[in-house]
């Protein structure tokens, strides 16, 4: 899509009551002394006049298109377990490893806020021991 920036809502792997905004200008994330200063601004109610609109644009179809587009079909079927600890990634991962020629084992790929399985945070062990026994069942 040729835009000039996005704002993505995202509490990332962080709890549910800490979400935000990843905000980007011309394809560049807005960080550190940048974001500091959109803060001001904002506090400062500093804001320009006009009307924006709002363009409902379907993203995943095209997303798995451009995947398929990059990378293919796999020249060998690969086995493949998809955690995606019910966060964003569930509705959209494990159709696209299928289309790459995947067998796929999905787990939690549900959408779910509250994370009933374990919290979508890979960088905590814990939440990668179900992910682990079912690559070990599976042979993935």
């Amino acid at each position: 899509y040729d835009l000039d920036g996005g704002i993505q809502v995202t509490g990332s792997h962080n709890p549910a009551d800490h979400n935000g905004f990843k905000i980007c200008l011309d394809k560049v994330t807005v960080y550190g002394p940048d974001i500091q200063r959109l803060r001001t601004l904002i506090e400062d109610q500093h804001f320009a006049s006009g009307r924006g609109r709002q363009v409902p644009t379907p993203i995943i179809g095209p997303y798995q298109e451009f995947v398929s587009r990059q990378f293919g079909r796999l020249e060998r079927q690969v086995s493949v377990v998809v955690d995606a600890g019910n966060a964003t990634a569930g509705p959209v991962a494990p159709s696209i490893f299928r289309a790459l020629g995947c067998r796929v084992t999905e787990l939690f790929c549900e959408l779910d806020g509250r994370f009933p399985n374990h919290h979508p945070d890979p960088t905590v062990p814990e939440n990668l021991e179900q992910l682990i026994g079912m690559v070990k069942q599976t042979g993935a």
